[in-house]
């Protein structure tokens, strides 16, 4: 009996074909290909596509052959996710090889991907307002959801019996440098570290294989800003390396103690969500005190005292396993003096510290003593996606 044929599965759209989904009156999806090949992915699609190659995204590859072919995956998307597929007299247009064939809708391995689904808007009425600048960065944010969206989609179609509905957490280039650089860092004995990280880089993600990496049992994160821990809640879910492997804990929770228990006996890793507020005074972005009227404009827990916070980060420092701490939005409250100390009282100085921002890397490492630092600008991840179109 032959062997069965393995195949590299694939999805991809073109940069025209997204800039209408963007910025075109009407539209409201993102027309795109998914297809199979015994072949190189690239050579394959330079090979469908009309005009330049250069002018395609790639939204989804299998890191390897695969079973299953392309046709099932088109069940898929029209039985379980009730997606139509391309016309043809639009195909033709945006694909070379469907101008040789005698095609109807049964035919094409192009789909209508919903704007919605994907988490994108049409800006057609914001357009003539925008600058171009504006446009690249819509349009670079879009590439990003689509990518996600299809990653997202095809681990569905793959992991269906197992009824995961994970996916993996890919590397730009720039973000496997950074967490590589820190990987290093703290093996050579640097224990406290800086990141300075742009918009969209990713934070979450990153410290989150790097937990992975340097196989600690609990990582501690620590923020003034409450709305960093729905990231991690949702990246620990979402992503296939995490999500069997973390437990996630509040330290909010009356009984977070015997979840951390419970987790380590289940053989899990701990993230460990630390609020820094409590006490008697609130401060904002600034280090300004909050008033209390005020509490309710800023996304910060005014439940948790003083007392509370200096119980759990003793209970934190007494546990015997091997620890990592990130203070997320570092330049946000936690810059402070005061919420310096309030960490340092659970740390040890030999566990690795990440303190972690986006916006003024000054002030949020003015507290600590900082041995190393690396950083991901805007302009590194522009590049690199525009050098992957």
């Amino acid at each position: 009996m032959a062997k069965k044929q393995k195949h590299n599965h694939y999805a991809y759209t073109t940069m025209d074909l997204l800039k209408m989904a963007l910025f075109m009156h009407g539209e409201t999806y993102i027309k795109t290909k998914c297809g199979d090949t015994t072949r190189k992915v690239q050579q394959r699609v330079g090979e469908q596509s009309t005009g330049n190659a250069s002018n395609t995204i790639l939204a989804f590859k299998t890191p390897a052959k695969v079973d299953g072919r392309d046709y099932e995956f088109h069940t898929f998307l029209e039985n379980k996710k009730n997606y139509t597929k391309v016309k043809e007299k639009v195909l033709s247009t945006i694909s070379r090889e469907v101008q040789d064939w005698e095609l109807d809708d049964t035919g094409s391995e192009w789909f209508n991907i919903p704007l919605k689904d994907i988490g994108i808007k049409n800006l057609s009425k914001q357009v003539p307002n925008m600058s171009e600048e504006e446009k690249q960065y819509h349009f670079l944010e879009a590439v990003d959801s689509l990518i996600a969206y299809m990653n997202k989609l095809y681990s569905e179609h793959f992991c269906e019996d197992q009824n995961n509905n994970t996916f993996p957490a890919g590397l730009m280039r720039v973000q496997q440098r950074l967490i590589e650089n820190s990987l290093r860092a703290v093996a050579n004995g640097i224990c406290n570290i800086l990141w300075h990280v742009c918009a969209r880089g990713q934070k979450t993600k990153m410290s989150l294989l790097t937990a992975l990496a340097l196989d600690v049992d609990i990582v501690v994160v620590c923020s003034y800003v409450l709305s960093v821990f729905a990231s991690y809640i949702s990246d620990t879910k979402s992503f296939s390396q995490t999500c069997d492997r973390f437990a996630i804990v509040n330290c909010n929770d009356s009984d977070y103690k015997k979840q951390i228990a419970t987790a380590r006996r289940a053989s899990k890793k701990v993230i460990l969500l630390m609020s820094l507020c409590g006490g008697e005074k609130f401060y904002d972005e600034d280090g300004k005190i909050i008033p209390k009227s005020s509490l309710k404009d800023y996304d910060i827990d005014e439940t948790q005292t003083a007392d509370q916070r200096k119980d759990r980060l003793a209970f934190i420092r007494k546990m015997r396993c091997t620890k990592m701490w990130i203070v997320e939005e570092a330049d946000q409250g936690a810059w402070c003096l005061g919420q310096y100390k309030v960490v340092a009282q659970g740390r040890k100085d030999d566990e690795p510290l990440f303190v972690e921002t986006g916006t003024n890397p000054e002030r949020a490492m003015s507290q600590w003593d900082i041995e190393y630092v690396d950083s991901i600008m805007y302009s590194e991840m522009v590049e690199e996606k525009r050098s992957l179109m």
